[in-house]
């Protein structure tokens, strides 16, 4: 079975642990490049990263996924942001639908 992960600041992604999802605390965009590369070749489904992360490390985290079969998916952290993933769900429904169901 494949594995799920998720990266990001310890407070947003711990009760994912309940879940019995892989978690990995950051504490700066230095040590997430890091986890993540190194989860992208150890060949995960899905690794979810908190927004935060994302934003810091998005032009090397396309290069990472450019040729592998990972899902990266954004989380909002505890600072609630919600722009990402609210982009990504918003780009998911109108790929599987057609038309924007939710948001218009």
């Amino acid at each position: 079975m494949r594995r799920i992960a998720v990266v990001g600041e310890r407070d947003s992604i711990y009760g994912f642990a309940a879940l019995g999802l892989e978690v990995f605390p950051v504490k700066d965009s230095k040590e997430a490049r890091a986890i993540v590369k190194r989860l992208i070749n150890e060949d995960l489904a899905v690794i979810f990263l908190t927004e935060s992360i994302i934003a810091e490390i998005y032009d090397e985290l396309l290069e990472l996924t450019a040729e592998m079969q990972v899902s990266i998916i954004p989380i909002p952290g505890v600072a609630g942001e919600a722009r990402l993933g609210m982009k990504a769900l918003k780009e998911s429904v109108i790929k599987a639908v057609g038309t924007d169901i939710l948001f218009s």
